[in-house]
């Protein structure tokens, strides 16, 4: 396999979570194991009790709760994406951190003074752990852009007022797209920015297997 962990980016409605399907059965047509995940984590105790909070809560401080999403990250990199990468597998991630940069440092602007300093903060305090290996990071991430109008007309047709989450709000969603793309000019080497406009979901798919070195069938 060319990449041992892959993640996939975008702000809500842009189809990642098809692709990573896609993508995981390519890698199982080459010869490899492909190993899902998530970010959030949300189906281990404790964060499957805590994802809720995180989507539709304001119960917890919101520097407390951007804390509590690194640690949930933490909690998945040490048990279970590490044993993943020492068998083999190939981690395909729907979101990692990077939705963390950008979700939180939104969030967290008043914290700090303004989205630039808080994503500042948040990208020192992924890069120190990465840099004492207690966190993994992806070696390629693929950003699916959207025009956010696209992307929340497509959230409001599959969700409700029940499923909705706290973050799907167009001029929320807005920033989020923002701040995606200043986090993918900070870090070109690693992610790679797919433009889906106007494009069908095969489309897309080819580009993506196309930037992973997958060929077409």
């Amino acid at each position: 396999m060319r990449y041992n962990f892959i993640s996939f980016e975008g702000i809500d409605g842009t189809g990642k979570s098809t692709i990573v399907e896609k993508i995981a059965r390519e890698i199982i047509n080459v010869g490899g194991k492909p190993y899902l995940t998530r970010d959030p984590v949300r189906d281990v105790e404790p964060w499957k009790s805590l994802y809720s909070i995180f989507e539709k809560s304001e119960k917890i401080d919101k520097l407390s709760e951007a804390l509590l999403l690194l640690s949930s990250r933490i909690d998945n990199s040490r048990k279970r994406l590490e044993p993943a990468l020492a068998r083999g597998e190939t981690i395909v991630a729907d979101r990692f951190h990077d939705s963390w940069f950008a979700y939180q440092s939104i969030r967290l602007s008043d914290n700090f003074g303004d989205e630039r300093k808080a994503l500042d903060y948040l990208v020192s305090q992924h890069q120190s752990l990465v840099d004492q290996d207690i966190l993994l990071e992806p070696d390629r991430t693929v950003l699916l852009r959207v025009n956010p109008e696209t992307s929340m007309k497509r959230v409001n047709e599959r969700t409700t007022k029940i499923t909705k989450s706290k973050y799907d709000v167009l001029e929320f969603q807005k920033k989020v797209s923002n701040q995606y793309d200043i986090i993918a000019n900070m870090f070109k080497d690693r992610i790679v920015v797919i433009d889906t406009g106007n494009k069908n979901l095969e489309r897309v798919s080819e580009e993506v297997m196309s930037v992973l070195g997958f060929a077409q069938h």
